[in-house]
């Protein structure tokens, strides 16, 4: 693990290592561990390593195999080791000093190309073949690990952060206008998708490989989700053996670490699923599992409501340390100069201050590894969505009415609100808005462009042929399959904090796939959507957890720690000049009139608590990108 970077010139010419230094100045952390290799061909690579597995301690990168003459970048972790050993005839599988990235090159050195195809994990990396004198990059099955590349038709340089290529000197890039077409209209989210916020510097898909050689670069997708044959089980018992192989390997993928291991518990049944089983693994290992959880500083505070009762089921647990996060006197405009991925992309959650408490208190613990349980909805989480309707047309008349029946007995919703969902997938947007009432403002009142600007991006929107993958099918896998393409065109770019990397369980490409297959009777049952995790972790989740509705809000008291933060975002936005750059884009004007009014703690009007949770905070979170840019900067 650790940030990376490269350049490879095309005409071989001699690059000077101060090039390449200007790059490695944007890493994080300590430079200490920093290692540079040059080859005479015009290739430098360059990496920051933290050790976070065993294996790796005995491989720092960038790697050269001298047998092999190849050398390898990159943050990997590959899950299928014992399973490559075999199939690359390697008998040293029980060496811990055989690191991933050495099984790497031996993969590539026996498949070539389609060594990704044989690959399990959470990976990005960049080979070089000294005897080709190709380049080969490549990215895990979700994006969960990023590479971004520059390219002029001679130089070609690569990098964990986009942030690290932009500093390199002679390069032509800047803001790239492109993206800021997903502020004007949301729906423009996967359009410049290869894009990143910096003009020519572009970002590698998941799943992707991408090939430099003479004749330029070429890029090829090795696997793309498929809907395909249905899962068939004879009875529960059966169903939950075959869950319980598959998650439990997910899981236990993840744990793997020459540290501590921390996990992330919010009381839902993502994370709950994830901490439940992870806690168990460890426990054969005899190891503890420390979870970090989200609570009110104070839990007699009548105004928010958390989830520390349904964290502290685990206090059973015999081998789960529990840690309270409060970050006080935190919120979304604080440590805004030392977040370093507002670097890379403006796109930060308002509860960023969150992930940084836990970053830090993993730190405290001497852990570099945080399980959390972002994507459970891909997979065993999945709310089968047109669940009824699926039912319906498929004359499963008597099943539908008792799922009905049992939902109202689980969550007190009538039968004929359930009735009135088997016609959703049927009824236009513009309706379904419409009937409920819902849409009580449009895009162009949280939009924080300028009035032409905003004007004119829409415009170009008009002119694409957006795939929409947002609409609603009878087919309930048509519908979780068009929401793991979202995520996987979207990328899911794992966050790093300094030395703490984040791990995704429910981003198991094999629990993926075993989900998606999944038959819906194991999906919605008994009045319960998200069954599969429900029924496959019988015994395993605490009870009260298993068989809850509901959730109480991430950041519970996030509202008031807004209010708070008000009024150093109105002294931020003061002192922004009249002939400051940034109006050009940004209608600082329209900012301003949003922090007039606080949102009261139990607030639930929807567009209040759109411009407090997402609107305000993205707008300071863009002016800060811009001012990375010379032409943005105040005069």
């Amino acid at each position: 693990m650790g940030p990376f970077c490269g350049i490879v010139n095309a005409e071989q010419d001699v690059i000077q290592r101060e090039n390449l230094q200007l790059m490695v100045s944007a890493f994080n952390g300590d430079p200490s561990n920093l290692i540079l290799k040059q080859y005479p061909e015009g290739a430098v690579f360059a990496q920051q390593n933290v050790h976070v597995t065993q294996e790796s301690e005995a491989d720092p990168l960038p790697l050269y195999d001298k047998d092999l003459d190849l050398t390898i970048v990159g943050n990997i972790r590959i899950d299928n080791r014992t399973d490559l050993f075999s199939k690359l005839g390697i008998t040293r599988f029980a060496d811990t000093g055989f690191s991933d990235a050495r099984l790497v090159l031996a993969a590539y050195k026996k498949w070539g190309e389609q060594c990704p195809e044989h690959l399990l994990g959470e990976f990005c990396f960049v080979l070089w073949d000294r005897c080709l004198k190709q380049l080969f990059c490549c990215t895990d099955h979700m994006g969960v690990r990023n590479v971004f590349y520059y390219f002029d038709g001679k130089n070609f340089l690569f990098a964990s952060s986009p942030a690290i290529i932009h500093a390199a000197p002679g390069i032509t890039t800047g803001l790239n206008h492109n993206k800021l077409i997903s502020l004007a209209q949301p729906r423009a989210k996967l359009m410049y998708r290869d894009e990143t916020w910096y003009q020519n510097i572009f970002q590698l898909q998941a799943a992707t490989i991408l090939i430099l050689d003479q004749k330029g670069i070429r890029k090829q997708k090795y696997w793309t989700p498929e809907i395909g044959k249905e899962l068939s089980f004879k009875n529960e018992a059966d169903f939950t053996e075959a869950f319980q192989e598959v998650f439990f390997s997910a899981v236990e993928s993840r744990l793997r670490s020459n540290r501590q291991v921390t996990a992330l518990l919010s009381g839902g049944l993502d994370s709950s699923s994830i901490v439940s089983v992870a806690a168990k693994i460890l426990e054969k290992q005899n190891r503890e599992l420390n979870v970090l959880s989200v609570v009110l500083d104070d839990p007699a505070d009548a105004a928010f409501k958390d989830e520390r009762y349904f964290v502290d089921q685990f206090r059973s647990f015999p081998n789960i340390k529990i840690h309270y996060i409060t970050a006080p006197g935190q919120g979304f405009f604080s440590g805004l100069d030392s977040f370093a991925n507002i670097t890379n992309d403006p796109n930060i959650i308002s509860r960023h201050y969150l992930y940084t408490a836990f970053a830090d208190k993993a730190r405290q613990l001497g852990s570099r590894v945080i399980l959390e349980g972002s994507g459970g909805e891909m997979g065993p989480t999945n709310y089968a969505d047109s669940a009824y309707s699926e039912l319906f047309l498929k004359l499963r008349w008597m099943r539908l009415y008792n799922e009905l029946r049992d939902r109202k007995t689980v969550t007190g919703e009538s039968i004929l609100n359930g009735f009135r969902e088997i016609f959703k997938p049927f009824v236009p947007d513009f309706l379904k808005n419409a009937i409920k009432g819902t849409e009580a403002f449009s895009p162009s009142d949280t939009c924080f462009l300028t009035q032409n600007l905003a004007e004119s991006l829409t415009g170009k929107v008009n002119t694409h042929d957006l795939i929409n993958y947002n609409q609603s099918s009878w087919d309930h896998r048509v519908n979780q399959w068009q929401v793991l393409i979202r995520k996987q065109q979207k990328g899911f770019g794992g966050l790093f904090h300094q030395d703490s990397e984040l791990r995704y369980p429910m981003m198991d490409k094999r629990l993926l796939e075993f989900c998606l297959a999944l038959p819906l009777d194991w999906k919605v049952n008994k009045g319960y959507k998200r069954y599969a995790v429900r029924a496959g972790l019988n015994g395993i989740l605490p009870p009260e957890i298993q068989w809850r509705n509901s959730k109480a809000h991430f950041s519970p008291d996030y509202n008031r720690r807004y209010n708070q933060q008000l009024p150093q975002v109105k002294d931020f936005l003061n002192v922004i000049a009249p002939n400051d750059p940034i109006r050009e884009i940004i209608d600082i004007e329209k900012i301003k009139s949003w922090t007039n009014y606080s949102i009261a703690d139990t607030g639930n009007n929807a567009y209040q608590t759109t411009i407090a949770r997402d609107r305000l905070p993205f707008s300071i979170y863009v002016i800060n990108f811009l001012r990375r840019f010379k032409e943005y900067q105040a005069k």
